[in-house]
């Protein structure tokens, strides 16, 4: 079920006849959280008690290479976060953040598109696969129960620190829910770009002079993993005029591991 919705004007051809199309929503299910935009990131959402700092440049370790399991930081700033860990346990974990942005008005664009949460009317009517009822949350991005890891339905700042702090209990070789036998490695990656288009097509729908956010981000561990896309349009004043792509992530399996640091995709397969 992709979910999106949009503010704007359904596109007319000039000198055609206008087609009937979808009207389009009143109401954009959707919430900022402006207190949550003026918190610090990464702030404390990296425990760096132990670590290792690389120097600029330096090669980034074989997450499963035998370790200590103290943390080793290749960058950790708002723009970039590069993490390897090596649990003595077993197992092992990368982190892969880049948030893309020149000035700080691009990043702001970007922290913004990240505190949007969608409401619950954002999801209904829920699809087949949805059995339980939509859940009650402040910060909406996952559905479902609380599991070994929770699979994302929209890319949030939460969501972005949620998988920050399980990709460091994993490294360090404490995941949620162990169990015996050797751990599996893990990876994070997640990416944030923003661009401004004179115009933007989406859904027979089109926007003038928007900046548009695209956010990405993979998780894998194991046989498990998915990905999430997430696109979110704002005006001249920075509001979110538009979000596409929010739905529940399909849960695939791997077939050769997470995917290595600097790939975008995993490679998968669907069970």
């Amino acid at each position: 079920m992709a979910v999106g919705l949009a503010l704007g004007l359904s596109l007319t051809l000039a000198g055609c006849s206008p087609r009937r199309e979808a009207a389009p929503k009143t109401h954009l299910p959707y919430a900022t959280d402006w207190a949550q935009l003026s918190e610090p990131f990464p702030g404390d959402a990296v425990d760096t008690t132990g670590a290792i700092f690389l120097d600029p440049g330096a090669p980034i370790p074989d997450p499963t290479a035998p370790g200590t399991g103290r943390p080793i930081i290749h960058s950790l700033s708002a723009s970039q976060i590069k993490i390897t860990y090596h649990p003595p346990s077993g197992g092992g974990c990368f982190v892969d953040v880049v948030r893309n942005f020149r000035t700080p008005d691009e990043e702001k664009l970007i922290r913004i598109a990240e505190v949007t949460y969608p409401l619950r009317e954002a999801f209904s009517p829920p699809d087949s696969l949805m059995l339980q009822p939509i859940p009650a949350r402040k910060h909406l991005w996952w559905l479902g129960p609380e599991e070994d890891i929770r699979v994302p339905c929209a890319i949030t700042m939460d969501a972005l620190r949620y998988y920050l702090k399980m990709s460091q209990l994993y490294g360090r070789g404490r995941p949620p829910n162990a169990y015996p036998g050797p751990r599996p490695v893990s990876s994070f990656t997640y990416a944030a770009d923003v661009s401004h288009q004179a115009s933007f097509k989406r859904d027979r729908m089109v926007f003038r002079d928007v900046s548009v956010v695209e956010l990405r981000l993979d998780w894998g561990s194991g046989s498990m993993g998915f990905h999430l896309d997430r696109t979110v349009l704002l005006d001249g004043s920075g509001k979110v005029v538009a979000v596409f792509g929010d739905r529940p992530a399909s849960v695939l399996l791997t077939q050769a591991g997470p995917a290595p640091l600097g790939e975008s995709e995993p490679r998968i397969g669907y069970e």
